[in-house]
């Protein structure tokens, strides 16, 4: 009955099995394992590489086309300044940000006629202050005026935008830091860009933003500072920030590189004319549109401090700003001065700006808010 049969080699059968177990490829685990241990830092806390909302509203590659801070999103954390994070010298405070639809740090989007938009840098944005204590809410909480903030953004991004309306009862009030007056001159005929409008975006931004934040690489170049900071200390080194250029160890102020410009910036005619020129033109422009157009020129904290700045050396200040503020009078622009004021307040103990920070903070801001106001209405406040 079994003639013919012939029974299976056992010890065959055995290495045939013990081929099929899969090999596990311990090189590609150890290479997705930094980025296995990033995707968990990240998830339980987005928050800890960054020592400011700014950092973390900031867009990158894949948003920075269309948005300079993210739309639709809320950070609040314990922020410390620009120049004192990560240092013995910061000094934290509770910061709320959120933004609107067009990315701009704003209650609500541009859907009616403002009667007052802000461009300008990071002091219009409020680097360093809540929400509460930015320029645009200031003004508004001081008047029955409303006033959109359209920040961070030059003029030539202002005028571009479609969503942007000028005309009679409007005032535009450009503002910039007088070491950062780089200006680009403002194209005669102003092309319009497509913005996003589209309602898709709302449905989908909270992916696009962590996908976007996610490949800032903060956690990398956080763990890469913190390793450097590490060895600094070791060794004996000052715990201090790149950018930081002085500190004033009685009253614990940090300052960065501003005072070496207001050392140093030439204030010919030559020079003065060629920024002053830039913003008549802003000026020009916005006008010719039935609108109104203010400059306010903020000054660095170096030179509000600058007579008890140790660094002066004895060296003339540049009279850049005074020159600026005078030939622009002389054009016809409006313009709004706070550097007098801003000095006479410190001198009173009544500081303007952060000390671990480049940036005003509430009462510097509130200051400017009250001049704007009363320049707009004719009041004195």
């Amino acid at each position: 009955m079994y003639e013919g049969y012939q029974l299976p080699d056992l010890n065959s059968i055995a290495t045939n099995t013990e081929t099929k177990v899969p090999k596990v490829h311990w090189e590609l685990c150890l290479m997705l394992l930094p980025v296995a241990v990033y995707i968990v830092l990240y998830s339980l806390s987005p928050y800890l590489p960054y020592f400011r909302c700014w950092e973390k509203m900031l867009t990158n590659n894949l948003l920075s086309q269309e948005y300079v801070f993210y739309p639709n999103q809320k950070c609040e954390m314990d922020e410390t300044g620009d120049l004192g994070h990560h240092t013995a010298y910061a000094q934290p405070r509770k910061v709320k940000w959120f933004t609107n639809s067009s990315g701009h740090r704003y209650h609500s989007a541009i859907s009616k006629i403002p009667d007052i938009y802000i461009v300008g840098d990071s002091f219009a944005v409020g680097s360093g202050v809540s929400q509460e204590h930015t320029l645009s809410s200031q003004i508004e909480e001081n008047s029955n005026l409303r006033a959109y903030p359209y920040a961070k953004a030059t003029m030539n991004d202002f005028v571009r935008d479609p969503k942007i309306q000028l005309g009679p009862g409007v005032t535009v009030v450009y503002e910039s830091v007088s070491d950062g007056l780089g200006i680009k001159t403002l194209p005669i005929e102003a092309q319009k860009i497509q913005m996003n409008t589209s309602t898709l975006y709302d449905s989908i931004s909270g992916p696009l933003v962590y996908y976007d934040d996610f490949f800032k690489l903060a956690y990398r170049n956080f763990i890469k500072a913190s390793i450097g900071r590490y060895y600094q200390n070791l060794f004996g080194g000052q715990n201090l920030n790149k950018v930081v250029y002085y500190i004033d160890e009685d009253k614990k102020i940090l300052y960065d590189d501003a005072l070496e410009i207001a050392l140093t910036r030439p204030d010919d005619k030559k020079s003065v004319e060629q920024v002053s020129r830039t913003i008549a033109s802003y000026h020009n422009y916005v006008t010719s549109k039935g609108a109104n157009f203010v400059f306010l020129l903020i000054p660095s904290k170096a030179e509000v401090h600058f007579d008890e700045h140790p660094l002066r050396k004895g060296v003339r200040k540049s009279q850049f700003s005074h020159f600026l503020m005078e030939d622009l009078k002389s054009k016809g622009v409006r313009v709004i001065e706070v550097e007098s004021q801003f000095r006479q307040m410190f001198l009173n103990n009544n500081e303007t700006y952060f000390k671990d920070d480049s940036h005003w903070n509430s009462h510097g801001i509130k200051v400017a808010a009250e001049k704007i106001i009363s320049e707009i209405s004719g009041k004195d406040l």
